[in-house]
C-alpha cells in the first residue's frame, strides 16, 4: 500500500512484547556469548494509515515498528505482537 500526503491517519496502539538482554554486557546481542529473555510488554502508541488498519495490513506496521524497536545489539529490545485502534481512557473515580 502505498501513503501519500493526504493519507488519512489512525491512532493505535501497538503491542510489544520486551526482550531483555543476558549475558555479557560488552558482546549485547552476539550470539554464544548470551540471550534474549522475554520480559514481559509494552504498548506504544503511533499513528498509521488508517487503510493499514482497517484492511488488516498489519504486517506492514509492525514491519515498520520493528525496524526501530526490534534491533539485536540493543540491551532492550521489543517485537510488535498485536496492533489495537487506539481510544481515549475513560476516567472514573473510585469511593473508598
Amino acid at each position: 500500500m502505498k501513503t501519500t500526503t493526504n493519507t488519512k491517519m489512525i491512532k493505535v496502539v501497538i503491542v510489544a512484547q520486551c526482550w531483555e538482554w543476558y549475558g555479557d554486557e560488552d558482546q549485547v546481542g552476539v550470539a554464544g556469548y548470551g540471550r534474549y529473555k522475554a520480559k514481559g510488554g509494552e504498548d506504544f502508541i503511533t499513528k498509521v494509515p488508517a487503510a493499514y488498519y482497517w484492511a488488516g495490513a498489519y504486517d506492514l506496521v509492525f514491519e515498520a515498528f520493528d525496524k526501530i524497536k526490534n534491533v539485536d545489539g540493543e540491551y532492550i529490545k521489543y517485537q510488535a505482537i498485536e496492533l489495537k485502534k487506539y481510544y481515549e481512557p475513560e476516567e472514573i473515580e473510585l469511593t473508598f
